[in-house]
C-alpha cells in the first residue's frame, strides 16, 4: 500500500472512529493536499457509524462476526437501512458491508429485527435513535 493510501486510511479512521470536527478534518486535508471527498464518510460508513452511536457499540465489534452485547442489533439496523435505501442491492452485498456475512444471515437479521421491534423496548428505543440519526426530519 502506498504512503498516500495509508495516510488516507488513517485520516478516514480518525473521521470514522472519533468523528473529528470539521476544522480538524480541514486542517488535515490542507496539510496533506487531499480532497475533502477523500476523507468524507460514504453513505454505508455513515449508516454504520450511526448504528454504533445508537447502540453504543464499538464499530470494530459490529464489523466482526461477534454476537456479544448489542453488536447483532446494530448490524440488523445497518442491514435493514441498507435494504430500505436500495431494495435492488443483494443481501450478499449488504452482508459484505459489515464484515462478510452471507445472504442468509442478512435475511435472518432483517426478519429478526422486525420481530424484536414488536416486543423489545431496548431495541425499539435504539432503533428510534438510529432512525433519527440516519433520517433527520
Amino acid at each position: 500500500m502506498s504512503a498516500e493510501k495509508k495516510l488516507i486510511k488513517q485520516i478516514r479512521s480518525i473521521v470514522y472512529e472519533k468523528q473529528a470536527d470539521l476544522e480538524q478534518i480541514t486542517k488535515l486535508v490542507i496539510k496533506y493536499r487531499l480532497t475533502s471527498e477523500t476523507v468524507t464518510l460514504t453513505n454505508d460508513e455513515r449508516i454504520i457509524y450511526n448504528a454504533c452511536l445508537a447502540t453504543k457499540t464499538d464499530p470494530m465489534i459490529v464489523l466482526s462476526k461477534s454476537r456479544k452485547g448489542s453488536a447483532p442489533s446494530a448490524r440488523y439496523f445497518i442491514w435493514s437501512q441498507l435494504r430500505k435505501q436500495d431494495p435492488n442491492r443483494s443481501f450478499e452485498k449488504i452482508g459484505m458491508v459489515t464484515g462478510g456475512h452471507d445472504h442468509a444471515t442478512v435475511m435472518h437479521g432483517i426478519k429478526t429485527l422486525k420481530e424484536w421491534l414488536d416486543v423489545d423496548r431496548v431495541t425499539i428505543r435504539n432503533h428510534s435513535k438510529f432512525l433519527n440519526l440516519v433520517e433527520p426530519c
